[in-house]
């Protein structure tokens, strides 16, 4: 005892400071393993969703590519720039309907619209269906324009 500590005190505070550094380096261990883990992950899921986005993008360029002429072939309707000088022309009206009605069947779309500067349907491929709101104030549908 010529050191001045205890036997006991010496012999028990080594174990003691290598359980708490083994403690606190396994702790920083899992600590930079759960990070690195977890950006990893994140890494992965943001290509994954990247690619998904893709993906989903050419399939819906793909499908509007489909329709672009569509416009282009209905400028082509006389009695379209009729319409929308005169819409409550009710001969142009139905006249109109009748050839979008045609045109959607050949095209397959879900329903083709003449709007007004108001963004109002005054003319649509489904006149003759009841979802239609074709000129009904009630029931129109707006669509904006920016």
């Amino acid at each position: 005892m010529g050191d001045g500590g205890s036997p006991f005190f010496s012999t028990h505070v080594r174990p003691v400071r290598l359980w708490t550094t083994f403690a606190a380096g396994s702790v920083l261990i899992m600590i930079v393993a759960d990070w690195t883990a977890s950006r990893v992950g994140n890494d992965r899921l943001h290509e994954a969703g990247a690619h998904r986005l893709e993906v989903y993008a050419a399939g819906l360029e793909s499908e509007l590519a489909k329709y672009e002429y569509l416009p282009g072939l209905v400028t082509l309707e006389r009695d379209v720039f009729a319409l929308l000088r005169n819409p409550l022309g009710a001969d142009l009206v139905q006249g109109v309907n009748e050839r979008l009605e045609r045109l959607n069947q050949i095209a397959g779309t879900a329903a083709l619209y003449i709007l007004d500067r108001k963004g109002l349907a005054i003319a649509a491929s489904n006149w003759n269906e009841e979802a239609s709101s074709v000129m009904c104030p009630q029931q129109a549908t707006h669509w904006a324009f920016r």
